[in-house]
């Protein structure tokens, strides 16, 4: 489940970032979405990483913690898919 709270850069808010709100997620969501993309699962056991069959990856920590912003946004470089 995505959650919507306030961006905070700096202690200012951050207008140019979803309109002020960064939409979080937990890891649980996100290893869905991947599997959703055609990733599977390898790893170990606080790791998973995922690799698509055409040679994409990465590498997320097992667990039910939420996802920092910065952090999605490089995994969705590394996969080169929109993830929110």
């Amino acid at each position: 489940m995505s959650i919507r709270r306030p961006c905070l850069w700096y202690g200012k808010l951050d207008t140019n970032v979803y309109s002020a709100y960064c939409l979080l997620m937990d890891t649980r969501e996100l290893i869905r979405k991947l599997r959703e993309l055609g990733f599977e699962e390898s790893g170990t056991k606080k790791h998973a990483k995922f690799r698509h069959p055409d040679g994409r990856w990465t590498v997320v920590s097992k667990g039910s913690h939420e996802i920092d912003i910065d952090l999605l946004k490089k995994m969705e470089q590394q996969i080169g898919e929109k993830l929110r």
